[in-house]
């Protein structure tokens, strides 16, 4: 069943307990009214199941949904087959929304008629710091499709994650997350933007993103880095398959940025390097079509890395020793 104008905000829930009541007093706080929150117990052992249980029976637009544990993308896509919304969000439970993320983020999907919207979003850490992860000059407005892909590969406005945006539902028509993935978001982000006709962009940080220590995304576990290279892998094919060469070139960039960070945390982890083989000789296999074009999309500092990482290690190495000496003290 599809309710109209009903945006159906879809919460992973794991070992969260700590945090889980900041994000759901952010959705009760919405000055939109007409919602619906589901949240994914996905096999907790702490209490995050029992206060899920709890919200759902405190306000008839929360439900709560329970499973073995089964990973985050798992549990986003049983929040997916669950949701009667007509409009869909997504928000980690460690992170929460501002006040009038749905109510303006809803009047600039509809008034652009975009098939979804992308806000910025303020990057929170435990210092007590906060600051707008983008530019709040970048992008804003309606976007057509191949613009608004250059965008995301440039992450310029927004970024791999599928927080911080309000999609269309036939978006995920016969699309969800990878099973097993832990760098979900990746793996799904691009696509969601090629099936996009036109994406609109709000510079207004619309969400808190908590930085925290041990959190999926803050450690460099040795999955998450390969599956992080494993959809920067698929979405520079993607782009090289259905966009012109200069989409292509930006996507090589991403790809060869990606790769110096995934090699950088191997070897100050002292990860096996063999692993990244086949990603380093696909990265040698496409050099040769881009003449180098690619230099431009890279930071200064990343194309002396990519100048390690191509033409020897040596410099690379050196680097990531001192960085241990340092991190040592």
């Amino acid at each position: 069943m599809r309710r109209k104008n009903v945006i159906s905000i879809i919460v992973p829930v794991y070992n969260v307990a700590e945090y889980l009541s900041r994000c759901v007093a952010s959705v009760l706080k919405q000055s939109y009214k007409d919602w619906e929150l589901i949240l994914i117990n996905d096999g907790s052992t702490d209490q995050s199941g029992t206060l899920c249980q709890q919200y759902a029976q405190s306000d008839v637009r929360i439900r709560a949904l329970h499973q073995e544990n089964q990973g985050q993308a798992v549990a986003r896509n049983a929040g997916l087959e669950a949701a009667q919304g007509e409009y869909l969000a997504f928000c980690d439970a460690d992170d929460w929304l501002t006040p009038d993320f749905l109510t303006q983020g809803l009047a600039a999907l509809l008034e652009s008629k975009a098939d979804l919207v992308t806000a910025n979003y303020y990057h929170y850490h435990h210092n007590g710091q906060i600051k707008p992860v983008f530019s709040m000059s970048g992008p804003e407005g309606v976007f057509d499709n191949r613009q608004a892909m250059k965008f995301l590969l440039a992450n310029e406005g927004t970024s791999s994650s599928v927080g911080a945006r309000i999609y269309r539902r036939e978006l995920f028509e016969g699309l969800r997350f990878i099973p097993g993935r832990l760098f979900e978001d990746a793996a799904i982000s691009h696509r969601l933007f090629q099936r996009a006709k036109q994406v609109a962009f709000l510079r207004q940080p619309m969400m808190y993103y908590l930085k925290r220590e041990g959190s999926t995304m803050s450690r460099r576990d040795q999955q998450i880095r390969l599956d992080e290279l494993q959809a920067a892998s698929e979405r520079y094919w993607a782009v090289r398959q259905t966009y012109d060469d200069e989409l292509a070139t930006l996507a090589f960039a991403s790809y060869l940025y990606d790769l110096i960070h995934v090699k950088e945390c191997f070897l100050l982890e002292d990860y096996p390097l063999t692993k990244l083989a086949p990603y380093e000789t696909m990265l040698r296999t496409e050099l040769a079509k881009y003449r180098y074009r690619f230099w431009q999309y890279l930071p200064g500092r990343k194309k002396i890395e990519a100048g390690f990482l191509l033409y020897g290690n040596i410099g690379l190495v050196f680097g990531v020793k001192l960085m241990r000496r340092w991190r040592k003290k």
